[in-house]
């Protein structure tokens, strides 16, 4: 009850508001039908998509450079916080973190300066693209960016005969770099069919 007199009373200061301000309610029951069309301009990208992929990459970098520790795993109710990552393995290769971003945020810059799907979007993905798959590759499918207390918990927990995992947990690092992979193939095709879709 407290519900429903709480949602009547904001219902009636809005229309009430709404008679102060002078804003007519007259077509408050048309139909779908009388709606105005949507754009057709579907090219039209949205500005907060790029502002939000420019965060995820400076997120991205601010993490993997100064505390890369708080990627963790917690083992049982009492367990300790392990680090997923190994953090010599981070700190020796610091200057790919850097890259990485520098791709994304190029990328994204573009999208803000073009506003549309273009040729030269469509051409910088491809290119930051490539360049991400081959740095990814050479970054993740190394056997120390595990931290190997974290590997050694998972084989303790699951089995080293773990098809997921297996005693040198290569394939954990096959099957993030595949998934990278799959979204970046993901971000090409769709830059590239809504370019040079009319």
């Amino acid at each position: 009850m407290s519900g429903l007199l709480s949602a009547f009373a904001v219902v009636t200061l809005l229309f009430a508001g709404f008679y102060q301000k002078g804003i007519k309610m007259n077509n408050l029951y048309d139909t779908v039908d009388n709606l105005p069309p949507i754009p057709k301009n579907t090219k039209i990208i949205p500005r907060n998509e790029a502002i939000w992929g420019i965060g995820i990459s400076v997120i991205f970098t601010i993490v993997f450079l100064c505390c890369p520790q708080i990627i963790f795993a917690r083992f049982g109710k009492m367990g300790n916080n392990v680090a997923v990552f190994n953090i010599e393995y981070i700190r020796s290769t610091w200057y790919l973190i850097p890259i990485f971003s520098l791709l994304g945020i190029i990328r994204e810059c573009v999208k803000l300066i073009d506003k549309v799907y273009t040729k030269r979007l469509m051409f910088v993905t491809f290119v930051t693209d490539i360049l991400t798959a081959i740095l990814s590759s050479i970054w993740i499918t190394n056997k120390n960016i595990f931290n190997p207390d974290f590997l050694n918990a998972m084989i303790n927990k699951f089995g080293s005969n773990d098809a997921f995992i297996g005693s040198d947990f290569i394939k954990i690092n096959y099957m993030l770099l595949a998934f990278i992979l799959f979204a970046l193939l993901l971000d090409g095709a769709t830059t590239t069919f809504r370019t040079i879709k009319k």
